[in-house]
């Protein structure tokens, strides 16, 4: 696909997601890679715009970098849009690690993606943590939904 093709592809998606109440909703591309931009009201807007975006086009990878506005969240909920702090490891350091990209097929499950993966089904959590901007719960996984594998 030519990155003209992409970028009409990525302009007609954010025209059809108007209606998901995130405020400057952008994409920007390089290569073959899309970059969604934009401040969502919670958590949950900025996954279902991941979702909505991956059905209108097909890049190799689109990275969800929209931000969550806490001030409009309850406190609760702020609390729990927060993701746990990283320790680091001696081993590994995030500019080190890659990441794999695993396409959903229609009947596989977060734990039969790590095993396949990993070796271990019991390695689920670790594809979740990962793709929390696009998974609200580990049991509910949509086919055609692009994860990332640590």
């Amino acid at each position: 696909m030519s990155g003209s093709d992409l970028r009409q592809q990525a302009d007609e998606a954010i025209a059809k997601m108007a209606d998901l109440g995130i405020e400057d909703l952008a994409a920007s591309i390089e290569g073959d890679v899309v970059t969604l931009t934009g401040t969502a009201r919670d958590v949950a807007t900025k996954a279902k715009a991941m979702v909505a975006f991956n059905t209108f086009v097909v890049a190799a990878n689109t990275l969800n970098m929209i931000r969550v506005d806490l001030d409009r969240m309850s406190p609760q909920k702020a609390t729990l849009a927060m993701p746990a702090p990283r320790t680091m490891d001696h081993r590994t350091s995030p500019a080190v690690e890659t990441q794999r990209i695993h396409v959903v097929l229609k009947g596989e499950t977060l734990s039969g993606i790590a095993e396949k993966h990993y070796g271990k089904a019991s390695e689920y959590l670790r594809i979740f943590n990962a793709n929390r901007d696009v998974l609200n719960d580990p049991d509910v996984v949509t086919p055609g939904l692009r994860l990332r594998i640590p």
